[in-house]
C-alpha cells in the first residue's frame, strides 16, 4: 500500500546533518478539548502497522521465550552486519555482547515437511475457494504484474507474485504456479545501490517474495539461485539515505516503520534459509521495538520526537500504555507518530499514518 506521500520523511542524525532536514516541529496544542481519545486508525494507511504483526506473529509462533541460551551469532550467516555510512553518528555496534541476564529465545524448531512457513499445511488447505475474500485472492493474481522494481517503494509486483503463489498452492493450478516463479526470479537484481530509500524499499517487498518462493515450492536451480541472492541481499550495503543502508543493520536501528519493514523481510529471509542464529537475533530486535528493553535497545534515539514517548529517557519504539497531557499514547510508534508535530490532540496528519 502505498504511503501518502511519495518519499518518506525519516529524521536524520543530529550532528552533522545528513540528507533533506526534517520538518520543523509545530508548537504543542495544549490539553485536548474534547476527551481524550486513542488515535484513530484508519485501515487503508496501516501497512507498516501489518507488517510490525506479520513479524511478531513469525517471531513468536518459532521463538517462544526461554532464558538460559547464548547468542553466539551477531550476523546472518556468519557475516559481518555492515554499519551504515554517510552519517557522523554511527549505528550501535551490532556484535556487542548480550547481558546475561537477558533471556533468549530458543533456536525454532524444525517445520514438519511440507508445512508453510506462515502456518500448517492442514490449516492452509482448509481455507474456503469460494467468497469475496478468495475472489480478492484471484483478482490480484491474475492482475498483470508489471515490472518488477525493488527500488520503489510503492511497487506492487512482489503483492501479486504472492497471490499467485498462495492461489497455486491452495489450488495445485500449474499456470499460478509458473507464473509466481518466473516473477520471483524477475525481481532478483533489481535492487540498486544508491537508489533513494533503498532499503525502504527492499523492506517492503523482499517478505512478498521470500512468502511466495515458500508457498510455490521453489525448487533446484532456481531455488538455488534465489537462495544465493537472499543470503547476500540482508546485509548488502546499498545506500540510498544517510543513516540506514542495509536490510540486517536497519532493523537493528530504526525505531519507525522502516524498522519493521526491515525487519518482517529479515525475519522471512532467515527462516527461509534456515539460519537460526539470525532469527534468534531477529526475535531480540523485535521485542525491544515492542518495549522489552532487555532484549534490545540500540534504536536511534528518540530525539525531537521526545514529546510523544511515555519517558523519553528510556523510550522504546512502541509506546506502553501511558498517558501525556491528558493524550494517551499506548501502542503509538513514537518517530512516526511525531511526523505530525509535536504532542496534540488529534496527531497531525503524518502523525495518523504512520503510526
Amino acid at each position: 500500500m502505498a504511503d501518502d506521500s511519495p518519499t518518506i520523511r525519516v529524521p536524520t542524525p543530529q550532528t552533522p546533518p545528513v540528507g533533506p532536514p526534517s520538518d520543523p516541529p509545530t508548537e504543542s496544542a495544549g490539553p485536548p478539548t474534547t476527551p481524550p481519545r486513542k488515535p484513530r486508525r484508519r485501515l487503508q494507511i496501516l501497512l507498516a502497522a501489518v507488517v510490525l504483526l506479520v513479524a511478531a506473529v513469525i517471531a513468536s509462533s518459532w521463538l517462544p521465550p526461554k532464558p538460559g541460551l547464548d547468542d553466539s551469532s551477531a550476523s546472518p550467516s556468519g557475516a559481518v552486519v555492515p554499519t551504515p555510512t554517510g552519517s557522523a553518528e554511527a549505528t550501535p555496534d551490532a556484535t556487542e555482547s548480550v547481558p546475561p541476564s537477558v533471556s533468549l529465545p530458543p533456536p525454532p524448531s524444525p517445520r514438519p515437511p511440507g508445512d508453510y512457513l506462515l502456518m500448517s499445511k492442514a490449516d492452509f488447505m482448509a481455507l474456503p475457494t469460494s467468497g469475496l475474500a478468495w475472489e480478492s485472492l484471484v483478482a490480484w493474481a491474475d492482475e498483470p504484474p508489471g515490472e518488477p522494481d525493488l527500488r520503489d517503494q510503492d511497487n506492487r509486483h512482489g503483492v501479486m507474485t504472492l497471490a499467485a503463489a498462495l492461489v497455486f498452492a491452495r489450488t495445485g493450478d500449474p499456470a499460478y504456479g509458473e507464473r509466481a516463479t518466473a516473477q520471483i526470479l524477475d525481481a532478483i537484481g533489481t535492487e540498486r545501490a544508491g537508489a533513494t530509500n533503498s532499503i525502504l524499499s527492499l523492506g517492503r517487498q523482499l517478505g512478498a517474495y521470500v512468502l511466495a518462493a515458500d508457498f510455490v515450492g521453489l525448487s533446484g536451480q532456481d531455488d538455488e539461485r534465489f537462495r544465493s541472492w537472499l543470503d547476500e541481499i540482508r546485509t548488502r550495503e546499498l545506500g540510498g539515505h544517510g543513516r540506514w543502508t542495509s536490510l540486517v543493520s536497519t532493523h537493528e536501528d530504526a525505531p519507525n516503520n522502516w524498522g519493521s519493514f526491515t525487519g518482517a523481510s529479515r525475519i522471512a529471509a532467515s527462516l527461509y534459509l534456515g539460519d537460526t542464529d539470525d532469527v534468534q537475533r531477529a526475535a531480540r530486535v523485535l521485542r525491544g521495538f515492542l518495549g522489552d528493553r532487555s532484549a534490545w535497545d540500540r534504536f536511534q534515539p528518540v530525539e525531537g520526537a521526545a514529546s510523544w514517548a511515555c519517558d523519553p529517557a528510556r523510550y522504546t519504539p512502541v509506546n506502553p500504555p501511558c498517558e501525556r497531557g491528558g493524550i494517551d499514547l499506548d501502542g503509538a510508534i513514537v518517530r512516526d507518530i511525531d511526523r505530525g508535530g509535536n504532542r496534540k490532540w488529534p496527531p497531525g496528519r503524518d502523525g495518523i499514518g504512520y503510526t
